[in-house]
C-alpha cells in the first residue's frame, strides 16, 4: 500500500467535517496533476440512525460524548492510517473508547474551554492539516411553558405538534449542549389572539405572562407573514412583551429557530449571495478548516448553499446547523457582507429566559 501511495497525489475531495465542519473526503487519484482540495463545513449530517444527533458539533458537553467523522476515499486506505490529534485544549477534551484513529472517533468533554482537532493521513501530505474548532460547555436545561390559544374551544395546535417541536429543538441544540423540556401546557381562550393580525396584537399576547423561569411559547393559528416570531432578542429577560410564537403547521425547526433569537442569535439570509464561493473571510476562522482560497471546502460550494444549512437561515428547509462563530452575509442595503450572529460565540445566554 505504501509503494502504491508513492505514485499518487492527494485529491482532497469532500473532506467532511460535519456540523461545524464536516470533513468531507480524502481521495487518492493516480497521476493527478494538481491536488484538488475541498471540504463541506457547516452541515446537518447526523449520526446514524438519521435524526439522532448532528456530528462534529461546535460544543461538547462537559462529561458528555460527541462524534467527529471524516470520509476517506478510496476505502482501501485503512482506518489505522487516519489519525486525529488534539492540537489545542488538550486538557479540555479526550478521545474515548475506540481511540483517535479511523473515519469516526468519539470524544469526551473534560473541562470547559476551547479545543482544536487535527487530522493526519499516513502516506499523504496534508498542508495545512484539516482541523475543527470546538468548545466544551456545561449542559444546560431550559423549561418551556406553552400557551395554546383557543377560539370557541378549538386549540390552535395540538400537544402532539408541540412534542414534535421539542424533539426537533433538542436534536438541533444537542450540538451546543443545550436541552429543552416541556414544563407545562395551558389552554387560553382568546379568539382575538387565535389569528394574530399585527405587531401590536402580537406584543399584547407576549405580555400575557413572563418571569416563568424559562421561555414562554405562544401557539397560534396564524401570524402576519411568518410561521414563527420572537418579540425582540434585544429586550432583557423579564420585559413584559418578551416571548415567542409558533403557528399551526409550522416546520418542526421553527421553534428551534425562534429559540435561537431568545439566545441572542440573528436571522441570516441568502439574498444577494449569488454564485459567490465559500472563503475564509465569509465563513470565519472558527468555522474554517484550513487552507487558502476555498481551503478544504468543495471548490464549487456556493456560500448561499452553506448559509441555507444554518438554523438561523430564514426560509430554508434544510436548516439545523449552529456553527461556532459568526458567518458573513448581506444585511439590509449594506454593500458588503457583514458578520451575522448565528453561532455559539454570539449566544448571550445558553439558558434563555423570558
Amino acid at each position: 500500500m505504501q509503494n502504491a501511495r508513492q505514485t499518487i497525489r492527494a485529491d482532497l475531495c469532500r473532506l467532511r467535517q460535519t456540523n461545524h465542519f464536516t470533513f468531507a473526503s480524502v481521495r487518492a487519484v493516480p497521476n493527478l496533476g494538481t491536488a484538488a482540495e475541498s471540504v463541506q463545513p457547516i452541515t446537518t449530517e447526523t449520526v446514524p440512525p438519521p435524526g439522532s444527533a448532528i456530528v462534529n458539533p461546535a460544543v461538547v458537553a462537559s462529561n458528555g460524548l460527541a462524534r467527529y467523522t471524516i470520509d476517506v476515499v478510496p476505502p482501501g486506505i485503512p482506518d489505522s492510517d487516519i489519525v486525529w490529534s488534539v492540537a489545542e485544549g488538550a486538557g479540555n477534551i479526550q478521545f474515548y473508547n475506540t481511540g483517535n484513529k479511523g473515519r469516526a472517533v468519539n470524544v469526551q468533554g473534560k473541562a470547559e474551554g476551547g479545543f482544536k482537532l487535527e487530522v493526519d493521513i499516513a502516506g499523504l501530505t496534508l498542508d495545512p492539516k484539516p482541523y475543527i474548532y470546538g468548545r466544551v460547555e456545561e449542559q444546560t436545561v431550559t423549561p418551556l411553558h406553552f400557551i395554546i390559544i383557543t377560539s370557541n374551544g378549538v386549540p390552535a395546535v395540538t400537544e402532539s405538534e408541540i412534542d414534535k417541536w421539542i424533539v426537533e429543538a433538542n436534536l438541533d441544540y444537542r450540538q451546543v449542549a443545550m436541552t429543552f423540556t416541556k414544563a407545562n401546557v395551558k389552554h387560553l381562550e382568546k379568539p382575538e389572539w387565535f389569528n394574530i393580525p399585527n405587531d401590536n396584537t402580537f406584543y399584547a399576547m407576549c405580555s400575557y405572562t413572563n418571569n416563568t423561569g424559562g421561555l414562554e411559547v405562544y401557539c397560534v393559528n396564524t401570524l402576519p407573514g411568518a410561521v414563527g416570531l420572537h418579540s425582540d432578542r434585544r429586550l432583557p429577560a423579564g420585559s413584559a412583551r418578551r416571548g415567542l410564537a409558533v403557528t399551526a403547521g409550522a416546520p418542526v425547526s421553527t421553534m428551534g429557530h425562534e429559540i435561537g433569537h431568545a439566545c441572542g442569535l440573528s436571522d441570516i439570509t441568502i439574498n444577494r449571495l449569488g454564485n459567490t464561493l465559500v472563503n475564509k473571510d465569509l465563513v470565519g476562522e472558527k468555522n474554517w478548516s484550513g487552507g487558502d482560497g476555498t481551503g478544504y471546502y468543495p471548490r464549487d460550494l456556493k456560500h448561499a448553499d452553506l448559509v441555507s444549512r444554518l438554523l438561523m437561515c430564514q426560509g430554508s428547509e434544510s436548516r439545523g446547523d449552529i456553527p461556532l462563530g459568526a458567518v458573513r452575509a448581506y444585511y439590509g442595503q449594506h454593500p458588503d457582507p457583514l458578520p451575522i450572529s448565528v453561532g455559539v460565540d454570539s449566544m448571550g445566554d445558553r439558558t434563555p429566559r423570558h
